[in-house]
């Protein structure tokens, strides 16, 4: 018979994470202390080793969560939608939607106290993505590509995390589908096109 969880084992594991996270957004990950996210969370320093080791394995856990949650949603797109504009589209909205979702963990990642390591690790995420994105297009039409793919999934990976931390940084001033609407414009036009400086004929 399965265990029973502790909806209260859950509450002051999220109270502690939501503790954590905001003090990252308020003065940065290495400024913090055990002491200071016990106060914060209303709990104390042995029930924060109850359930973490330090606030380095914190960090991994809380990170780990949500970028396999952006993955298994990322790895439907591509599973479910058949059509590539679509699914490049439906990929874009999933990001966009998944760190407004994840708005607090946001800002303390990205944001300017943003945390070591993650930038990277985000953006080897959405670089997989691509270049599965990718790969399949090529598979389909071999003979149209002047770019090479490896180039492209580095260039479109570069431009969406620099777009999601400014996102971030304006306090997600656009709505998620806004911002997709954007990127959309930028990656199917290009950014000379997509400002409006050649017409569809010039291109």
């Amino acid at each position: 018979m399965p265990k029973k969880i502790d909806l209260r084992v859950i509450k002051t594991r999220e109270l502690i994470r939501r503790a954590f996270l905001e003090l990252i957004v308020e003065k940065g990950y290495e400024a913090i202390t055990i002491q200071d996210i016990a106060e914060r969370s209303m709990t104390n320093r042995n029930t924060f080793y109850l359930h973490y080791t330090d606030k380095k394995d914190l960090l991994e856990i809380v990170t780990d969560e949500v970028l396999d949650e952006l993955t298994i949603k990322l790895t439907a797109v591509i599973a479910n939608e058949t059509d590539q504009l679509s699914k490049s589209q439906a990929i874009i909205r999933t990001v966009f939607e998944h760190v407004l979702e994840h708005s607090v963990f946001s800002k303390a990642m990205l944001g300017k106290h943003e945390v070591p390591r993650f930038h990277d690790k985000m953006k080897q995420i959405i670089h997989h993505i691509f270049h599965q994105v990718l790969n399949q297009i090529s598979a389909q039409t071999p003979d149209s590509k002047r770019v090479p793919n490896d180039f492209l999934e580095n260039c479109l990976s570069s431009l969406y995390i620099g777009t999601i931390v400014w996102w971030v940084e304006h306090d997600f001033h656009y709505s998620a589908e806004q911002m997709t609407v954007i990127m959309s414009e930028v990656i199917t036009k290009g950014p000379i096109q997509a400002a409006g400086f050649l017409g569809s004929e010039q291109v």
